[in-house]
């Protein structure tokens, strides 16, 4: 909790930052907080609504193709606050600005100043609503005709019913956005890519086009699922996951291009989605919550009858007990691990999405157990194929001409890691996840 003093100090120092970049920059000025009512001022949920209104912003700044000279963002208990510095005239600023506050219900807990180079602020041209009757917001203040305590109830059940729909949605089109990059990242030994068919005569990319865009609202649902987790989430999750499968194979006529990816993705949305409920946006809470949500399935799926219709990582378990995406996911994913950072450092560094993909699908390959490679070529060829791409990925970063030989190899022997591939996604999906959560 915060008080009137706090609030003022905070204020002549947002006002002594605003003079400093106008000084610096001799540009107009977005300043934005959030306007919350009582003494509560930040919590998870005001953060989450905060990093919408700078994804608002900012995608404003691009559309309408306005230069960022410097932003500054800070996190106090007086409430989180944001300083643009633009090269933009101050009266259309303050159109584009007053757009993003007007056009959601959730604008309305935006406060979103532009002050013009002489340091005055510019007004609105049309006056802000009440949350609670609607009538003119600052006759309603001056008057106190709503207490605190309602203010920010009613504030708290916009930021909840609104911030859930629009999380699940990003997160949900950041998943398949994330299948979309695993199958165009080019070249990958013996699967789909944007050069060919791989190791496949039944598939191409437009078929797992097809596939990743009808998984969007499973992906949604998933995310949802962890937002409101409960210990018996995973089997809520395994339902819609069947669902899912069912929409894959009638959207792709019957093959399977993504069934590994329901699984191991709808897990990992639904963790992403316990995050952001609990405000963690760190890595390894993602993959903790992971562990958490499948916590005791292989046991429970293992714990039967061997049956001519088990899947390949139900025969890799029966018949050489080895756990394949099961235990990872049990696990929190470990042959992502090194294989994620290794993604993110290369990604950031060089912007080349096919030079960091193939990589870390070499760094995945060389530790996961892959039931794909197993189906098609067997325990020994599993196991070989591991510590050969544990050999190369050791050396150094691997080069095209590496991925190619690789993959005319993979052709001959019939070869697909699809299930390596499948673990890639998860780390596109991570990595898009600190992009647009981390700030």
């Amino acid at each position: 909790m915060v008080n009137l003093q706090d609030m003022l100090d905070c204020r002549e120092e947002r006002y002594r930052n605003q003079k400093k970049l106008i000084a610096k920059f001799g540009n107009p000025l977005i300043s934005f907080t959030m306007n919350i009512a009582g003494p509560v001022k930040t919590n998870g949920l005001i953060r989450r609504a905060f990093k919408l209104g700078l994804r608002r912003i900012d995608g404003a700044m691009l559309r309408e193709k306005i230069g960022i000279e410097e932003k500054i963002i800070k996190y106090n208990e007086t409430g989180p606050e944001a300083l643009y510095s633009v090269k933009c005239e101050a009266l259309f600023l303050k159109k584009i600005t007053a757009e993003i506050e007007d056009y959601q219900e959730i604008g309305r807990l935006f406060d979103i100043d532009v002050i013009d180079t002489d340091e005055k602020k510019i007004n609105r041209e049309k006056e802000r609503s009440c949350l609670i009757c609607g009538n003119n917001a600052k006759e309603c203040s001056s008057r106190r005709i709503h207490d605190a305590s309602t203010l920010f109830k009613k504030t708290e059940e916009i930021l909840k019913r609104m911030l859930d729909e629009e999380d699940s949605n990003l997160i949900s089109s950041l998943a398949v956005r994330s299948l979309l990059y695993e199958v165009c990242i080019s070249p990958k030994p013996g699967l789909v890519d944007r050069f060919g068919n791989g190791s496949h005569s039944d598939m191409n990319i437009f078929t797992f086009l097809t596939s990743a865009s009808s998984l969007y609202s499973y992906f949604k649902v998933a995310v949802k699922i962890g937002m409101n987790y409960e210990k018996n989430s995973f089997e809520e999750l395994r339902k819609n996951g069947k669902i899912a499968e069912c929409d894959m194979f009638l959207h792709t006529c019957g093959i399977n291009t993504h069934k590994g990816a329901i699984f191991s993705m709808g897990i990992m949305c639904a963790a992403i989605g316990m995050c952001i409920k609990d405000n963690e946006f760190k890595t390894e809470s993602v993959l903790k919550n992971c562990a958490e949500i499948s916590k005791g399935i292989s046991k429970k799926d293992f714990n039967k009858k061997r049956t001519s219709s088990m899947s390949a990582g139900e025969r890799l378990f029966f018949e050489h007990d080895i756990n394949s995406v099961r235990f990872e996911a049990e696990n929190g994913f470990p042959s992502i691990r090194e294989a994620y950072y290794l993604f993110e450092k290369l990604y950031d560094e060089t912007k080349d999405i096919d030079l960091s993909g193939v990589n870390a699908l070499l760094k995945i390959m060389s530790v996961a157990d892959d039931s794909n490679v197993f189906s098609r070529a067997g325990i020994d060829e599993m196991k070989s194929l591991k510590e050969r791409c544990k050999m190369i990925s050791g050396q150094r970063i691997v080069d095209d001409k590496t991925f190619e030989g690789l993959d005319r190899e993979f052709k001959e022997k019939n070869i697909s890691p699809g299930g390596s591939a499948d673990l890639l996604s998860l780390c596109i999906l991570l990595y898009f996840f600190r992009k647009n959560y981390y700030v």
